[in-house]
């Protein structure tokens, strides 16, 4: 389940990464494996999970649900996210 944030500033963890999609939906992600995503261009955030506890250091998303994130110790991740809506 996505966890709603109302500024990806408010959280204490470093963000890597932002990758905009469509100029509205944008993704971002960081320490401990999160995948952050606003569809609103960033004024509102979701966190997700990304199964693993690793920083990611970029994500890129092909689709609305579909992304791939590498991180350190050479982590590549494939991620079907769960649908959001705004």
């Amino acid at each position: 389940m996505a966890e709603h944030l109302t500024n990806s500033s408010s959280t204490h963890q470093r963000h890597c990464s932002q990758f905009l999609q469509q100029c509205i939906n944008r993704y971002d992600c960081g320490e401990n494996g999160v995948i952050y995503h606003s569809l609103d261009g960033g004024e509102y955030w979701y966190t997700q999970s990304s199964g693993v506890s690793l920083t990611l250091n970029s994500v890129v998303f092909m689709d609305s649900k579909t992304g791939i994130a590498v991180g350190d110790h050479g982590t590549i991740l494939r991620k079907q996210m769960m649908e959001l809506h705004g």
